[in-house]
C-alpha cells in the first residue's frame, strides 16, 4: 500500500469516528438533498464527481429532523458523501442500480448522460457541457432591447467555469431549428 493510500485510509477512519450515528437522520438528510430541484452534479474525466449542497438551503429541514446546529454540517457532509459514493459507483463502474436509493440517484442525475460526459472528458481537451441555463433579459438603450443570456457551465482542470453568451431572439430561433433537425433525424433520444 502506497503512503498516499494509507493516509487516505487513515483520514477516512478519523472522519468515520467523527460522523453522526443516527441513521434515520442521515437518511432524512439524503432524501431532502435528493429532493432539491436545482441540485447539480459535475463529473470529471479523472474519475471524480462533485456535488454542491448548501446547508442553508436545507437548514429548516435539518431542524425538523432535530439536528442541532453544531451537527448540521456533519450530517450534510455524510449525506453528500453517501450520495457521491453511490453516484461514482454508478458512473465510473457502470453499475446498474440495485436498490431504491441507487435508483433515485440514477434517475436524479441522469447517470447514462454523466457516463458519456466522463468518457468524453477523459478523451477530449475541449470543454464538455455540464449545465445550460437560458435567461430572458432587457436592456434600455434608447429603447428597451430584449435579448437572452445563455449560460453554459463546464468543468476544466477540476474548476467549474461558466461561459455566457448574449443571444437575440432570431439566434434562438436558428438554434431551435438546428436542434429540431438533429432530434428529427433520431440522433438524440
Amino acid at each position: 500500500m502506497a503512503d498516499s493510500d494509507l493516509i487516505k485510509l487513515l483520514q477516512k477512519l478519523v472522519e468515520y469516528e467523527e460522523t453522526p450515528t443516527d441513521e434515520s437522520k442521515v437518511s432524512g438528510v439524503i432524501e431532502k438533498i435528493l429532493s432539491l430541484t436545482n441540485l447539480k452534479a459535475i463529473v470529471s474525466g479523472e474519475g471524480e464527481v462533485g456535488l454542491s449542497v448548501s446547508t442553508g438551503e436545507i437548514r429548516p429541514y435539518l431542524r425538523e429532523l432535530g439536528i442541532p446546529p453544531d451537527q448540521e454540517k456533519k450530517y450534510v457532509n455524510l449525506a453528500t458523501k453517501r450520495i457521491l459514493g453511490t453516484l461514482g459507483e454508478l458512473i465510473f463502474n457502470e453499475k446498474q442500480p440495485e436498490n431504491e436509493f441507487e435508483k433515485k440517484v440514477f434517475e436524479k442525475f441522469n447517470v447514462p448522460d454523466m457516463r458519456t460526459k466522463a468518457k468524453l472528458k477523459r478523451e477530449y481537451s475541449i470543454p464538455v457541457v455540464d449545465g445550460i441555463n437560458l435567461y430572458r433579459a432587457t436592456l434600455n438603450i434608447d429603447e428597451p432591447l430584449e435579448y437572452y443570456l445563455l449560460k453554459i457551465e463546464h468543468m476544466r482542470s477540476k474548476k467549474p467555469n461558466t461561459v455566457n453568451f448574449i443571444i437575440t431572439k432570431n439566434d434562438l430561433k436558428k438554434f431551435r431549428e438546428i436542434l429540431n433537425e438533429v432530434l428529427k433525424d433520431g440522433d438524440v433520444s
